[in-house]
């Protein structure tokens, strides 16, 4: 009996769950990525534009806020300072807290949901098809691209997936599994 009385709490544990929809302001049901920013606020990317929950409702991400078009959203990624990275209308744009900002040297749609990932300096590392490009604040609290340090051997190759790891920083390379880390490039393909 005692055996039976310590175990009857997790007996009682139920999940609950909750689908949103048209109702809380979710217009477009084919979420491509998600994110919660360092504000909380969960941010769901559709088919049909980027969507930000208040924790009441979804409300469309638009021009107003600095987006020029909905369209669909294919990667999202949080930065340590919290803020909000997006790919979406052919650009990767950074949310500030009061609107989105195109990265101007970054004009192309990423292939894959994981297509950035944390920079050690405070900006982010972004695989696009022509390569790893590190954004980083510039001058008068802009931001700006760069090629990331790779080499010639990679330098302009199309990059796919992205991840960050201590110091190391895993993407992918043309038909391989490619790691960075502290400038020394190591690669993994079908014989590894």
């Amino acid at each position: 009996m005692f055996i039976l009385a310590l175990n009857a709490p997790s007996f009682a544990q139920q999940y609950s769950f909750r689908n949103y929809g048209a109702a809380e302001g979710l217009q477009n049901l084919t979420v491509l990525s998600l994110a919660q920013d360092g504000a909380g606020y969960i941010w769901a990317g559709t088919e049909g534009g980027l969507y930000r929950y208040d924790g009441t409702r979804f409300r469309l991400m638009a021009g107003f806020e600095g987006l020029p078009c909905a369209t669909e959203v294919h990667a999202l990624h949080v930065a340590p300072d919290g803020a909000l990275w997006a790919n979406t209308c052919n650009h990767v744009y950074r949310w500030d807290g009061q609107g989105f900002h195109a990265i101007a040297e970054l004009g192309s749609m990423l292939s894959g949901a994981q297509g950035m990932a944390n920079d050690p300096g405070g900006g982010v590392v972004v695989a696009t098809p022509s390569g790893l490009y590190e954004v980083a604040p510039g001058g008068a609290g802009s931001l700006a691209a760069r090629p990331y340090p790779l080499g010639p051997e990679l330098s302009g190759k199309e990059s796919r997936g992205i991840a960050r790891s201590g110091s190391q920083l895993w993407f992918g390379c043309e038909r391989q599994l490619c790691v960075e880390d502290r400038g020394r490039i190591s690669k993994f393909g079908p014989a590894e």
